[in-house]
């Protein structure tokens, strides 16, 4: 290690190599280049030449004739995909149930190999995350500077946003289409009403302002969670107010709305739900569709990439949904189940 004379190179080389150690950067990540360095602390070239040839000595970069500098080390390369889903995606007339066949599927036609854990706390370390309602397990891959693939959600911005590819649908569009497939089947009169999600959940605030951008509904009404019970106990105020269609932000809420219609004895309006999950089809629900062979594509072709040890930054993929029509169930099904 050299010994720098002067105080402001010797504070140049104390920075950067603590900026080598903080874990900020991973094996193969672009460093600084000697102009970056001389124009930060006001050295010459050659003396920023100089520190970064030392750092490079002591093994902590690696300097490629006409590339730059680059943290040393074999970068991490993952040797399997590993499904870490929320307990939800047990139930297979979910969301999250119906997500988890897609993705299984479509990961074995590839000839990927998968593990699964849905109540794991930790990464196995030579696995690439495919996260699905995971905060923890996404806090943990931003901590680590791991990449990973987050599903039906954004990341945060920072260093999430760089780590994780986004695969979701496009929510805003899927609530302007609910709204038009509203307007479509209804007469002149457009009383329309929303139940959304829990208030604060960036999925329902976005499905409502897709709504909204086609048709102002100012009867809105929050569950406290995504599942059928708080649909049904929200929707008792939507029955009283007789809209003459409702839009639910999911599936599950749209089960709530029949649900609290039945307990008045009362006829169901016009009703669009959200995510075709398995129950829209029981209860012949027109709906908001995912793509969800597209999806688990995406998923596919993120893992091969990232196996293949690929760092380029994480991509956001935006998919459109589209309206789904099933139909009615026979009188002797007409129940939705409690």
């Amino acid at each position: 290690m050299v010994a720098f004379r002067s105080k402001r190179v010797r504070q140049a080389h104390r920075d950067l190599r603590e900026r080598l150690s903080n874990r900020l950067q991973r094996p193969g990540d672009r460093f600084a280049t000697a102009r970056e360095v001389a124009e930060q602390y006001g050295v010459s070239y050659q003396t920023a030449h100089r520190v970064l040839a030392d750092l490079a000595e002591q093994g902590l970069i690696e300097r490629r004739p006409r590339s730059g500098s680059f943290i040393a080390g074999t970068p991490a390369r993952p040797s399997h995909a590993h499904l870490l889903m929320h307990a939800r995606a047990d139930n297979p007339h979910g969301f999250g149930g119906k997500l988890r066949q897609y993705l299984k599927r479509a990961l074995a036609a590839a000839e990927i190999d998968c593990d699964e854990s849905r109540r794991a706390k930790s990464i196995d370390p030579n696995a690439l995350p495919v996260i699905w309602e995971r905060p923890d397990i996404v806090e943990q891959c931003v901590a680590d500077r791991r990449p990973g693939i987050l599903l039906n959600q954004r990341p945060k911005p920072g260093w999430g946003s760089s780590l994780l590819d986004s695969i979701c649908t496009d929510d805003y569009a899927g609530g302007a289409l609910a709204a038009d497939q509203l307007l479509l089947a209804s007469s002149s009169d457009t009383r329309f009403a929303i139940l959304a999600g829990p208030r604060g959940d960036r999925r329902s605030d976005e499905r409502i302002a897709g709504f909204n951008s086609r048709v102002t509904s100012d009867l809105i009404q929050h569950a406290d969670n995504w599942h059928r019970d708080a649909g049904r106990r929200a929707a008792t105020k939507l029955v009283r107010a007789k809209p003459n269609g409702i839009f639910a932000a999911n599936d599950r809420l749209a089960q709530g709305i029949i649900l609290a219609y039945r307990d008045h004895h009362d006829r169901v309006p016009l009703l669009v739900g959200y995510d075709d999950a398995p129950i829209a089809e029981q209860l012949g629900l027109t709906t908001i569709a995912l793509p969800w062979q597209e999806i688990a594509d995406a998923v596919v072709q993120r893992t091969k990439l990232r196996l293949q040890g690929d760092l380029c930054p994480a991509c956001t993929f935006l998919f459109q949904p589209s309206v789904v029509f099933h139909e009615e169930p026979q009188p002797s099904e007409n129940k939705p189940s409690k």
